[in-house]
């Protein structure tokens, strides 16, 4: 038997057929090694490398060889991803791997979300969850045991679950939507991997888009001497070209204008696309607000094209996913960039920072898929942020979009002789990050939180409740449409169909606007002996709402149904 346990492992899986038709990639395989090496010397390790090259598959690969061997020092493996949308995917893929090889078994993977907890104290050999699961989790509030805390009944015990994040692998994937947030989300990851590092807990941070910059700033607040970067770019120019590079330097990634397009309204997109899609099978138009996603949908409808956002619920999200190959155009925000696996053969994205950027092109002619065509545009929302990404990394972008003089290769980083007609977008992602500071910095109080023994569950909860959250800037909130049943595990199960979540001020703000319109708004409340009743809203201040939230006293803001328009063509959640 190899020495290298999950080499081995990965092998065994690709020639079974685990992962389809694939032939096993020498970088997984130079990864691995590298990464056993490291869980076994107790050190965290950097993952860098391009979209679509199949770093996602790394943890299930530690989870079967953990389970068939158990001679990496870990009990589990704990997969982090930033959003919800992505773990479905990652347990379908892996549903459909074990379908592949003839496993007649219940998937093994354990989903732990706002949705479905399978793992409520992370104890299972491999738990998929999302980011704002872990920080709760290992800040000392597990969510299945809130309700006892918040009603002082109980310290929740809260040191299972923090028992399982010490004794896993922890595998952060898809890691720049949580470190370029720069906001409270990136302090705490930060925080956490600070921590990590200082108790030899194991970790992986995998990227496609991480900067020299905000690289060498971890490397310095971990301890370069502690941390095992794994990074493509070293590899192909220690070992030269593997078949991925190979495989996208024969492709041809043609630019549709070799300078981004400014637009003026929605008319003027909406001919664009026209033209841009006429001469292909598979368009994808993507744009960063919801508002802006349904304007370019209704506007296209004659063309049948298909509309993806986070206005949608998990049920009508799935049934859009099925239908994605089968649609000629598709309409998406953001929610394109991650945990969908699904190749195009013409992109036209609204500008954003360039990590957003080098996401949503990676559906650009995936796989053996041999051309792709690209395109940007951008108008003066565009330019400010449009409210959600910081204007001067926006700005930043478009400069270097002008002014580069080759095209860029969007599925590679670097281009190994620099000769050609391309360029990787590895030096377009630096010069955009090289401005950027404050991003070693950790925050203290959430350290204290980590590694304070007296600081128990109840001093965590009263510090969330002035902090409001430990992710984001806001609150996360529920809108469930239509009428919620009165036994509370009912409700539970009936949340993939009925809920969308949003912002706790976007879901007030909404809620108001539709107040104005006539429409009745409700609260649905946990009331004892696992019962939910719903009573008026009246308006209750957003201060004591979102103190009743976080407490879940509150469980969600209902509103009527007609104001969802659902199904695979409809457009979500009503304006």
């Amino acid at each position: 038997m190899s020495s290298n346990v999950l080499l081995k492992t990965y092998v065994e899986l690709v020639e079974s057929g685990f992962f389809g038709n694939r032939e096993p990639r020498e970088f997984i395989k130079y990864a691995l090694n590298l990464i056993e090496k490291g869980i076994k010397e107790r050190h965290g390790i950097l993952l860098l490398a391009p979209p679509g090259i199949g770093k996602s598959s790394i943890p299930s690969i530690i989870a079967f060889a953990n389970q068939e061997y158990y001679r990496l020092g870990i009990l589990r493996v704990l997969h982090i991803l930033p959003l919800r949308s992505i773990i479905s995917d990652v347990y379908r893929r892996f549903g459909f791997g074990l379908e592949r090889i003839g496993a007649n078994v219940i998937n093994p993977i354990c989903r732990q979300y706002s949705l479905i907890h399978e793992s409520p104290f992370l104890q299972s050999l491999y738990t998929v969850l999302t980011f704002d699961m872990y920080v709760y989790n290992f800040f000392k509030l597990p969510i299945e045991e809130l309700w006892k805390i918040e009603r002082e009944l109980s310290y929740g015990h809260y040191e299972l679950p923090r028992s399982g994040i010490y004794s896993a692998l922890n595998f952060f994937d898809e890691s720049h939507l949580m470190l370029e947030s720069l906001d409270i989300g990136a302090a705490a990851l930060r925080t956490i991997l600070y921590h990590l590092q200082r108790t030899e807990t194991t970790y992986v941070l995998s990227t496609a888009t991480l900067s020299e910059n905000i690289e060498k700033s971890l490397e310095k607040l971990l301890g370069e001497d502690k941390v095992v970067t794994v990074n493509y770019i070293t590899f192909i120019k220690e070992k030269g070209p593997d078949d991925f590079y190979e495989n996208e330097m024969e492709k041809k990634i043609v630019p549709y204008s070799k300078k981004p397009v400014k637009v003026e309204n929605i008319s003027k997109l909406v001919s664009l696309v026209e033209e841009f899609s006429s001469n292909h099978s598979k368009f994808l138009l993507v744009v960063n607000t919801v508002e802006r996603a349904v304007k370019a949908y209704k506007a296209l409808i004659s063309k049948k094209p298909l509309l993806l956002h986070s206005r949608f619920t998990l049920k009508d999200r799935v049934a859009k996913l099925k239908l994605l190959g089968e649609s000629k155009i598709t309409v998406s925000t953001q929610v394109i960039e991650a945990g969908v696996d699904e190749s195009f053969d013409a992109v036209l994205t609204e500008l954003a920072p360039i990590s957003n950027l080098i996401q949503r092109f990676g559906r650009l002619a995936r796989g053996d898929v041999e051309y792709g065509e690209w395109g940007i545009f951008f108008d003066n929302e565009s330019l400010q942020g449009n409210g959600i990404y910081d204007p001067k990394l926006v700005h930043r972008t478009l400069n270097e979009l002008l002014n580069v003089e080759k095209e860029i290769h969007w599925h590679l980083p670097v281009i190994i002789d620099g000769r050609g007609k391309y360029c990787g977008y590895l030096k377009l992602l630096d010069n955009v990050w090289s401005a950027a500071k404050d991003l070693v910095s950790i925050d203290r109080s959430f350290l204290s939180i980590l590694e304070t023994f007296f600081i128990s569950s109840k001093d965590v909860m009263k510090y969330l409740e002035r902090l409001g959250s430990f992710v984001r800037e806001d609150v996360l909130c529920t809108l469930y449409i239509g009428e919620p049943p009165e036994d509370y595990w009912k409700y539970v199960e009936s949340l993939d169909s009925r809920a969308i979540f949003m912002g706790f001020s976007e879901a007030i703000s909404y809620a108001r606007k539709v107040l104005e319109k006539g429409f009745e708004v409700r609260l649905a409340k946990y009331v004892k002996e696992d019962r939910v009743e719903v009573e008026s809203w009246n308006k209750m201040p957003s201060k004591e709402l979102k103190r009743k939230m976080l407490r879940r006293e509150i469980l969600a803001i209902v509103i009527p149904s007609e104001l969802y328009d659902g199904g695979v063509y409809g457009v979500g959640l009503k304006r």
